[in-house]
């Protein structure tokens, strides 16, 4: 009877412990950190939170108070303290580390005085999106200052030209018509042959008898000029009163 009261006591014992551990564990999982990061684009160290994102204040806010709320803290959402004091990492001053009570709810993490925001911009670790931003909002220093540097902006390299595109050839002339060849002149009449002379009296009616003794298309020349000639007809009077005779020249 006694060993079993000695073992439940010793139970019960075993529980509180346990207990006791989780709770521990739990208050320590739940505080925040604040570490601290070299930042390329500002070219300097500055404090961040446990997932790498950069921490800001408002410099219109005086050490010791709160004006950032409602619109202002959705975008700039504040850096919450847990249930314990916050952690300082490596290179910072815990020191400088403490809270501050907001007044729409809630208890604020501070650095040498600063409370700390993030900003709703900032989508990946290292960025500083927020950085000057109406001229208020900065980044801190593991110093515990406030830093103005302007971040630097990294320009993308410019894609490559776009290759010019081939100019197409140039189409054909197409071949001149041929020249209608120039219609062939008319051949030129021949010219008619002057009419002979008529001869006189006897010439005349010995004309009409050579030329029936001629073939289609000759004459027997009329009017010879007496020399006797193979061309001329010297049909001529002889002297008998007026009778002619044909000098038998022959047709033309």
């Amino acid at each position: 009877m006694q060993r079993g009261r000695w073992y439940g006591s010793f139970l019960v014992l075993g529980a509180l412990f346990g207990l006791a551990a989780v709770m521990a564990a739990s208050g320590a999982s739940s505080r925040v950190s604040v570490d601290v990061a070299s930042n390329a684009a500002l070219g300097t160290k500055i404090i961040v939170n446990s997932g790498g994102f950069t921490l800001y204040h408002l410099t219109t806010e005086k050490k010791g108070t709160i004006a950032c709320k409602g619109a202002c803290r959705t975008a700039w959402p504040p850096l919450l303290a847990g249930s314990g004091k916050p952690v300082a990492g490596a290179g910072l001053s815990a020191s400088k580390l403490s809270t501050i009570k907001r007044p729409d709810g809630g208890v604020q993490v501070t650095y040498n005085g600063y409370a700390l925001y993030r900003y709703k911009g900032d989508t990946k670790p290292g960025q500083v999106k927020g950085q000057g931003s109406k001229g208020a909002w900065y980044a801190i220093t593991p110093a515990g200052s406030v830093t103005k540097k302007k971040a630097k902006v990294t320009t993308g390299a410019s894609g490559a030209s776009g290759a010019t595109g081939t100019t197409g050839a140039t189409g054909a002339t197409g071949a001149t018509g041929a020249t209608g060849a120039t219609g062939a002149s008319g051949a030129s009449g021949a010219s008619g042959s002057s009419g002979s002379s008529g001869s006189s009296g006897a010439d005349s009616t010995l004309a009409q008898a050579d030329a029936l003794n001629c073939p289609a298309g000759q004459v027997i020349l009329q009017g010879g000029d007496g020399a006797g000639g193979p061309n001329n007809d010297d049909d001529a009077d002889n002297g008998n009163g007026g009778s002619f005779s044909d000098d038998q020249d022959g047709c033309y």
